[in-house]
């Protein structure tokens, strides 16, 4: 497990990096694994303390928050692709939630042509909790060609994980890009489109997909919040673990068919 003393090294590497690549980090992986997060940083500007302590943004503030070490860690561990985004704080809360929010990476033109580039399999989004739950972990599956409205088994593999080690942990879906932004870019496996025929996506295609129309499976996990940053270091243990898992999976198992039920007619 990932200490304390770590988190703190790799954080001032991370804002060592942060300064050298002009407020985005992008470390290479070896596998098709991506992570991100999106991290408010409010040093070159001013804002009222009201929306420095606002609910979901003082935990992702750049000097609350250790998710961009965190992704440093298993870039190194894992040897997952890893991106970081700083975006300015702004007196306006919504675009800071915004900012932070998965959604925004389906529109980020250079983060697709990322995606492409390294035939990413899973792309996970990691933040800390915007509201009050009791969960420790909220892991939510995004849109992806393989799922839509949660027909994919990832979410549930990932939960089953943290359930099984004491964790408490839920599940959702999120289906919150329209046909203009996501779908007419993007394709759909065939059992996906049976399963939400009612959405009237597009024809069965009855092939694999094409690997530049293909968005990888997608999970945002969203952390709680606590006041010692050690309460959440199992947390992070666990999501390693599947990171591991997943790698192997990915390697070893054809990409239709590892995370069922979502797979290609044959």
């Amino acid at each position: 497990m990932i200490s304390i003393a770590e988190l703190e090294n790799l954080k001032k590497e991370a804002l060592e990096l942060k300064e050298s690549q002009k407020g985005k980090i992008t470390l290479e992986g070896k596998n098709k694994i991506i992570l991100t997060t999106s991290i408010l940083d409010d040093k070159k500007t001013t804002v009222s303390s009201a929306i420095k302590n606002y609910n979901g943004i003082k935990e992702n503030e750049i000097d609350d928050s250790y998710l961009d070490a965190l992704v440093k860690y298993f870039n190194e561990k894992y040897e997952v692709h890893g991106m970081v985004n700083y975006f300015p704080l702004q007196e306006e809360v919504y675009k800071n939630l915004n900012n932070l929010y998965i959604g925004r990476y389906y529109c980020d033109e250079k983060f697709k042509e990322y995606l492409r580039k390294i035939q990413s399999d899973l792309f996970i989004h990691l933040k800390f909790g915007s509201y009050n739950y009791e969960k420790e972990v909220f892991i939510r599956e995004g849109m992806s060609s393989f799922s839509f409205m949660g027909c994919s088994g990832i979410s549930l593999e990932l939960k089953k994980l943290y359930l099984n080690r004491g964790i408490d942990a839920n599940t959702g879906f999120g289906g919150t890009i329209t046909k203009g932004e996501f779908l007419e870019d993007y394709h759909f496996t065939d059992d996906t489109i049976n399963y939400c025929s009612k959405y009237d996506l597009e024809p069965l295609r009855y092939k694999k997909l094409s690997r530049d129309m293909m968005w990888p499976r997608t999970l945002e996990i969203t952390f709680k919040k606590y006041e010692q940053l050690e309460a959440n270091l199992e947390a992070f243990a666990i999501l390693g673990d599947f990171l591991q898992e997943a790698k192997e999976k990915f390697t070893s198992e054809d990409i239709y068919e590892v995370y069922s039920p979502m797979k290609v007619k044959k």
